[in-house]
C-alpha cells in the first residue's frame, strides 16, 4: 500500500509540473534561454579566465600580457553576459512567436515580432534623456526583460490577429503583406513602450530599471546579522534568480553591510588575537553554501550525474562541472534553466537553507572554526573552506554539504527525467504521426519543419549517422516466411533502432530521415552487408543453402549508380551465393519506374539475386502490370489478409494474384497472417506461403538460428 501511494504521489507530482513546464510562455522562456547557452558558455570562460583563483596565475597573466590583461575577457564578457538581457528579449520573444497560428499560417514572421520586442524593451529601459545605461542589459535587466517579452509579444500577436482580417494580399512573396500586417501592431507596441517610459519617469522621477530595483531593495535596509536576516537573505535571493532577477545584485547592499562588514570584523579579530565573534559572513555563504554558485547547484550537477538518464540532462551537467567548480552556474540558471523551471523551484530555494542551518550548527558548537580570512568567489571546493576556516574541517563541512544537497535534489532530478521522457514520448508521437501521414514519401516534410516534429527529426538524423558509423544500436530482425507445409522458405530483414533516448524507432520513421538527410544510401548499404554477413554466418554452420534472407530498397536507392556494386560487393565480400539473398521493392515504386530503373533491377536478376514484389495489391493496379518487371517472389500487402475472412473482394482480389503468380511460375506469399482463420481461407484460395505473428514474430539472430534447427 506504501509503494503504490508514493507512486501515485510521484505521478501526481510529475503531472503538475509537465501541465505547468509545458504552458506556451514557460516553454518559450526555456526554449529561448536554451538558444542562449553558447554566450552563456562564452561568458562563464571568460568570468574564469579573469578570476581564476590562483595568486601565481593572477601574477603570470600581469607579467605577460600587462596591467590590461583583463581586458580580453571583459570584451568576451560585455558581449555575452553584458547584453544577455537584450539577446534574450530576441531569442524568447521569437521562440514563442514561431509557434503561433498566425506565424505557421504565414500570415505574420517571428523576426518581425522578435524585433518589436526588443525595440519594446529598448524603450522602456531608456533614460528621460534618450541615453541607455549599460549595466540595464546584463543579467539584472533579465527579469524586465521577460516582462518586456510577454507584453509585447502578446500584444503584437493579438493585434496582428485583428489586422490580418482586414489586410489581403495575393503574392508569392510572402515578406511584403507580413511586413505591411505588421505595421499597425508595431506602432502600438512601441507607442505603449513610450509612453510607459514618459509615465513613469514623470511619476518617479527614475526609469523603470531604477525604480524597480530601487522598490525590491527597500524592504531589505537596516537589517542586522543573525539566523533572521540569513533565513530572509537565502529565500529572498534565490526567489528573485527563480523569477530571472539577479538576485545577487539586488541584495548586495545587504551582502555588504551586514555580511562583508561582519567579516571584516573577523579577519581584524584573529588578526588582533582575539576571538572571532561572527558566524554568518560572506565567506560563510560563498564556501559552505553557495558551493557551485546560488542554489548550490554543485550538488544539483553531481546529482544529475548519479540520478539523470537523460543524454541531454547530463549532457548539460558535463558542460556545468568545470564552470561550477569554480563557482560559475550560469549554464544551469539559464540553459537548463532553473529561472522559471518548476521541476527545480524546490530544491533551489531549500537547499541553501538546509546547508546554511547545518554550517551554522557546526560553526556554533565550535566543530567547524569561524571564517577568518576572505576568500575569493571563484575558489573551488575544498581549498574554499580550508581558506575561509584555516582548518580541514572547513574542507570536510563542504563535502558533507555537497552530498546533503545532492541527496536534496535527486528526487526532482528524477521527476525532470520524468518529465523529459513524457516530452521525448510526446515529440516521437508527433513524429511518428506525421511520417504515417506522409501522402507522398519521397516528399520532405520532416527536416525542414521548423517545429517540435523537425527539430527531433534534425536530432535523429544526427544520431543515425553516428549508429551507422559505430554500427551501434542498429540491428536487424528476421521474421520467417514459412511455406504450406511447414517447410522455412526464407526470412525478411526488418531493420530496428533502438535509440538511447527515444527508445523504440519506426522503421518508416527510420527510412524517412535517412532519405530526407542523405543517408538511405549509407543505411541501405549498412542493412545489405549486415543480412549477408548473417547469411554467411548460417552458412558456416551448416544450415541449409536454400533458405534466403530478404531486404527491401527504397525509392531513392533504386536511384543509386552504385546500387549493383554495392549489392555484388557485399556478397563477394561475405563469400555467400548471390541466390540467398532477396530484394524486395514495394508496388507503389514499381508503378512508377523508368526504363533505366528497370534496367536496374534485370542487373539485380542477373547477379543471381532473387527478385520480390512487396505490398501487392495495395494499388488494386491491372495484375498483367507485373509482366513488365523481372520478379521471382510477389508478396500480397497486409491490408488485403487482414480482411480476407470477412471480405469477399479481398478474397477475389488474392485469389487473381495466386492464379497469376502461378501461371508466371512466380511464388506468392502472404503477409502479416495472424490467425488460424487467415491461414484456412488463405489455404482455400490457392496461397502456399505465409509470414505473420501466427508462425512467429520477428527474431534476434541467435534466436532466427535457433528457429531454423527445430524447424
Amino acid at each position: 500500500m506504501k509503494e503504490k501511494n508514493t507512486e501515485s504521489w510521484w505521478k501526481g507530482l510529475n503531472r503538475v509540473y509537465l501541465e505547468a513546464y509545458n504552458l506556451s510562455w514557460l516553454s518559450a522562456i526555456r526554449k529561448g534561454m536554451l538558444n542562449m547557452a553558447p554566450l552563456i558558455l562564452m561568458g562563464s570562460i571568460a568570468v574564469l579566465i579573469n578570476n581564476f583563483p590562483l595568486p601565481y596565475y593572477q601574477e603570470f597573466m600581469l607579467r605577460i600580457f600587462g596591467e590590461t590583461w583583463k581586458s580580453f575577457g571583459s570584451s568576451v564578457w560585455n558581449a555575452s553576459f553584458g547584453i544577455m538581457s537584450m539577446a534574450m528579449v530576441f531569442s524568447i520573444s521569437y521562440a514563442y512567436c514561431e509557434n503561433h497560428e498566425l506565424v505557421k499560417t504565414g500570415k505574420t514572421n517571428p523576426v518581425i515580432c522578435a524585433l518589436i520586442s526588443f525595440a519594446f524593451f529598448m524603450l522602456i529601459t531608456q533614460s528621460a534623456d534618450g541615453s541607455f545605461a549599460f549595466d540595464h542589459f546584463g543579467a539584472t535587466g533579465l527579469f524586465l526583460a521577460l516582462i518586456a517579452c510577454i507584453i509585447s509579444a502578446t500584444l503584437f500577436l493579438f493585434l496582428s490577429r485583428l489586422t490580418s482580417r482586414f489586410l489581403f494580399f495575393s503574392d508569392v512573396d510572402q515578406s511584403i503583406p507580413q511586413v505591411v500586417s505588421a505595421i499597425i501592431p508595431g506602432v502600438v507596441v512601441l507607442a505603449l513602450g513610450a509612453s510607459t517610459k514618459i509615465l513613469i519617469y514623470d511619476i518617479f522621477g527614475m526609469d523603470i530599471h531604477t525604480l524597480f530595483y530601487e522598490m525590491l531593495q527597500r524592504p531589505f535596509r537596516d537589517m542586522v546579522n543573525g539566523p533572521a536576516t540569513a533565513l530572509i537573505f537565502n529565500i529572498t535571493s534565490h526567489t528573485f534568480w527563480f523569477f530571472g532577477i539577479h538576485g545577487n545584485n539586488v541584495l548586495e547592499p545587504v551582502s555588504r553591510d551586514v555580511f562583508v562588514a561582519a567579516q571584516t570584523v573577523n579577519t581584524a579579530a584573529y588578526l588582533a588575537g582575539e576571538q572571532v565573534p561572527n558566524i554568518l559572513t560572506k565567506p560563510f555563504f560563498d564556501v559552505f553554501v553557495f558551493m557551485g554558485g546560488s542554489g548550490s547547484t554543485l550538488s544539483l550537477i553531481a546529482a544529475l550525474f548519479i540520478g539523470s538518464k537523460q543524454r541531454n540532462l547530463r549532457s548539460q551537467a558535463k558542460m556545468a562541472i568545470l564552470p561550477g567548480i569554480f563557482n560559475i552556474n550560469e549554464i544551469l540558471i539559464y540553459g537548463l534553466p532553473i529561472v522559471l523551471n518548476p521541476v527545480f523551484l524546490i530544491p533551489f530555494l531549500s537547499t541553501p537553507v538546509v546547508l546554511s542551518l547545518i554550517s551554522y550548527v557546526a560553526v556554533f558548537f565550535g566543530i567547524v572554526p569561524k571564517t577568518i580570512a576572505t576568500v575569493d568567489w571563484t575558489s573551488p571546493i575544498i581549498l574554499g573552506g580550508y581558506m575561509a576556516t584555516g582548518s580541514w574541517t572547513g574542507s570536510a563541512l563542504q563535502l558533507l554539504n555537497l552530498a546533503v544537497g545532492t541527496i536534496i535534489y535527486l528526487p526532482f532530478v528524477h521527476v525532470a527525467d520524468r518529465q523529459k521522457k513524457l516530452e521525448n514520448a510526446h515529440s516521437c508521437n508527433e513524429l511518428f504521426t506525421v511520417v504515417e501521414h506522409k501522402a507522398d514519401p519521397s516528399v520532405k516534410t520532416l527536416i525542414n519543419r521548423r517545429d517540435t516534429v523537425g527539430n527531433l527529426a534534425r536530432l535523429l538524423a544526427g544520431d543515425l549517422k553516428t549508429a551507422i558509423a559505430t554500427n551501434s544500436e542498429l540491428r536487424l530482425e528476421y521474421q520467417p516466411l514459412t511455406e504450406r507445409t511447414g517447410r522455412l522458405f526464407g526470412f525478411e530483414a526488418l531493420l530496428r533502432w533502438t535509440h538511447p533516448q527515444f527508445g523504440y524507432i519506426p522503421p518508416p520513421v527510420i527510412i524517412s530521415i535517412a532519405e530526407e538527410s542523405g543517408q538511405i544510401f549509407e543505411l541501405g548499404d549498412w542493412v545489405l552487408r549486415t543480412a549477408c554477413a548473417e547469411r554467411a554466418r548460417w552458412n558456416r554452420v551448416g544450415i541449409d543453402k536454400s533458405i534466403i534472407i530478404s531486404t527491401n530498397l527504397s525509392t531513392m536507392q533504386l536511384s543509386d549508380s552504385l546500387l549493383l556494386t554495392r549489392i555484388e560487393s557485399a556478397i563477394k565480400n561475405t563469400g555467400i551465393d548471390a541466390s540467398q539473398i532477396e530484394i524486395e521493392i514495394t508496388e507503389t515504386l514499381a508503378l512508377n519506374l523508368s526504363d533505366g530503373v528497370i534496367s536496374c533491377l534485370q542487373g539485380i536478376r542477373d547477379l543471381g539475386v532473387v527478385l520480390s514484389m512487396d505490398d501487392f495489391g495495395m494499388g488494386h493496379s491491372s495484375l498483367l502490370y507485373i509482366k513488365n518487371y523481372p520478379v521471382d517472389i510477389i508478396k500480397i500487402d497486409g491490408t488485403l489478409v487482414s480482411d480476407v475472412v470477412t471480405d469477399r473482394s479481398c478474397r477475389d482480389i488474392i485469389s487473381s494474384i495466386v492464379s497469376l503468380c502461378k501461371s508466371m511460375n512466380i511464388i506468392c506469399i502472404a503477409e502479416y497472417v495472424e490467425t488460424a482463420e487467415q491461414r484456412d481461407v488463405l489455404y482455400d484460395l490457392g496461397v502456399d506461403c505465409f509470414q505473420g505473428f501466427l508462425y512467429s514474430k520477428s527474431l534476434m539472430p541467435e534466436y532466427a538460428m535457433d528457429y531454423i534447427f527445430r524447424h
